[in-house]
């Protein structure tokens, strides 16, 4: 899998974050299917409740309205 490009950074959030993902990643081979699977996996087992967001495809485009 080809590697992302990002911009060095001094902030120690995102240098945090990315750290985690790149670990995250290895520990899958960096296979997308498996990350998502591993992701799917912690959701559950961390105890909260997991709702999806609602599908609006029939709602109208409120920029199309006004005239965006």
């Amino acid at each position: 899998m080809a590697q992302i490009d990002e911009a060095p950074t001094t902030d120690e959030i995102i240098r945090e974050v990315r750290a985690t993902k790149e670990t995250l990643a290895r520990s899958v081979d960096y296979d997308i299917q498996r990350i998502l699977k591993d992701a799917r996996r912690r959701q559950r087992s961390n105890g909260r409740k997991i709702i999806a967001a609602p599908i609006h495809s029939h709602l109208p485009d409120e920029r199309l309205e006004r005239g965006c």
